[in-house]
């Protein structure tokens, strides 16, 4: 009777790197929203929307919406239609687009990019800033004005030094 013991000692785990980590939840996102998006291409919009609705990332359901408009007459369930009305309307309301939109601006004035854009590329983003920072708007929230009114503020004084 002839018999083979493994002589291969067990190699210690190697621990992944971040950049591994974040590669392989990449991977799995990206597994998900072609999921998502194939349901959709194939018109099972009701599919599509449930699977987005169950994941806790809500890009998924954006990148749906904007993937297939208003679908609530092609399929979707009411309730279904209302989970999908209920989180676009927090997504809204949350004001993560003034955020990133502020964000951006500030740092965009940061990095004197700001001041290379052509003047009505200025005019445009002042303006943004400044009806973001309307204290009469409700759609923004109160430390997102007062964010947005600071930043206007900056700039409109750092164009009036570099003018003077």
């Amino acid at each position: 009777m002839n018999q083979r013991v493994s002589t291969a000692q067990s190699q210690p785990v190697k621990e992944l790197s971040y950049i591994d980590k974040k590669v392989i939840k990449n991977e799995k996102l990206s597994a998900i929203w072609l999921t998502i998006s194939k349901l959709a291409l194939e018109h099972d919009y009701q599919r599509a929307y449930e699977t987005a609705l169950t994941q806790s990332d809500d890009i998924y359901l954006l990148r749906l919406i904007l993937q297939t408009g208003p679908v609530l007459s092609k399929g979707l369930t009411d309730v279904t239609g209302k989970r999908v009305l209920q989180r676009l309307n927090r997504i809204v309301r949350g004001g993560i687009f003034y955020k990133i939109q502020i964000e951006w601006l500030d740092e965009s004035r940061k990095c004197d990019i700001f001041r290379n854009l052509n003047k009505n590329e200025q005019n445009e983003y002042m303006d943004t800033l400044y009806q973001f920072a309307n204290p009469n708007s409700e759609l923004v929230k109160k430390e997102l004005k007062e964010r947005a009114g600071e930043i206007y503020h900056i700039i409109r004084n750092q164009a009036k030094q570099q003018y003077y």
